[in-house]
């Protein structure tokens, strides 16, 4: 199949993410292989990001299973909202076009494309890389939890007790409260003075993740540096905590 994320320059980082991930999708099924591959090779430059919102329902279509949960998308909202007001996010909302007009509760799921979608427009609109508005928003989304869940915070002391617990206690407590749900992989480890993370999941968000984590550093104070080794599809990473 050709390469189309390579040939199509102009694509930003969440087009590039949903076309991997559909490539990987239809890779045992020729016929829908063999139509994607014409599909990209036919659409202008100028047209991806309409079809990157559009890949919503072609995920759906193949038996996608990436959704969240519903306050991701609310805090996204108001996220968006923090960054130009409650007029830019309506023009937002519209211009991502979403099945259910941007409407989201917070106990809900959601199909992880409706948020690649919204960032998508949201950088159009503002002229800001999507990829720094995802960092942007995993350090707001952080803030968000210090005040959403502040007795699970309370727990840990410093970055490193509660990064180091991510995966084998907060992550399991979420699916403990609902047992659909599928966090990222989280595994941390030591190594002399170095805090390693590594970062694993099925939905391309690993630039939420390291703005995350920038969000744990800033919220206990602390000043070492976050180095991030990243893949080419953001579905893994691997981050440096280093004096």
């Amino acid at each position: 199949m050709p390469d189309a994320t390579r040939r199509k320059t102009s694509l930003c980082a969440i087009c590039c993410c949903n076309l991997r991930h559909i490539f990987r999708i239809l890779q045992n099924n020729r016929n829908l292989r063999r139509a994607a591959s014409q599909l990209t090779a036919e659409i202008p430059r100028s047209q991806w990001h309409e079809t990157c919102k559009g890949l919503t329902a072609l995920n759906q279509y193949v038996g996608d299973s990436g959704v969240m949960k519903g306050i991701i998308f609310t805090e996204l909202l108001h996220f968006i909202e923090s960054k130009g007001g409650a007029l830019f996010l309506e023009k937002v909302i519209a211009d991502a076009d979403l099945p259910n007009g941007g409407a989201f509760s917070k106990v809900g799921s959601y199909p992880s494309q409706y948020a690649n979608a919204l960032v998508s427009s949201a950088s159009q609109l503002s002229a800001i890389p999507a990829e720094q508005l995802c960092k942007e928003y995993g350090e707001f989304l952080f803030h968000r939890f210090t005040v959403l869940y502040p007795a699970m915070l309370s727990t840990y002391k410093d970055a490193d007790g509660l990064l180091s617990h991510v995966g084998t206690h907060i992550h399991e407590e979420v699916k403990l409260l609902d047992p659909d749900a599928r966090p990222p992989r989280i595994h941390s480890r030591q190594e002399n003075d170095v805090l390693i993370i590594e970062y694993q999941s099925h939905r391309p968000f690993a630039h939420i993740a390291y703005g995350l984590i920038a969000g744990a550093l800033d919220y206990y104070g602390d000043s070492r540096t976050l180095i991030w080794h990243q893949s080419e599809d953001m579905l893994q990473a691997q981050f440096q905590i280093v004096s």
